[in-house]
């Protein structure tokens, strides 16, 4: 259990850093994609054209992950 909640506080405490250094107008470009496009492949191809460095590629794939991806808790619960 302690190795557990140990995990999720390395976690958590990550993200923040991670979500701190990400440039403000990585978030506000990968925020504009519309929501259709859910294969990942054009995800990465889309990721690919706007972006050139390997640092701004990973903070787009980040920032899509966390505005796109949830927890399904009510099938989690079930």
């Amino acid at each position: 259990m302690q190795r557990l909640n140990a995990l999720i506080l390395l976690t958590i405490l990550i993200s923040f850093s991670i979500s701190g250094q990400i440039n403000e107008s990585i978030k506000q470009i990968v925020t504009r994609y519309p929501t259709s496009i859910s294969n990942c492949e054009k995800i990465a191809k889309r990721i690919n054209s706007d972006f050139n460095s390997e640092h701004d590629k990973l903070g787009a794939i980040y920032v899509w992950i966390t505005s796109n991806i949830s927890y399904d808790v009510k099938s989690a619960n079930s």
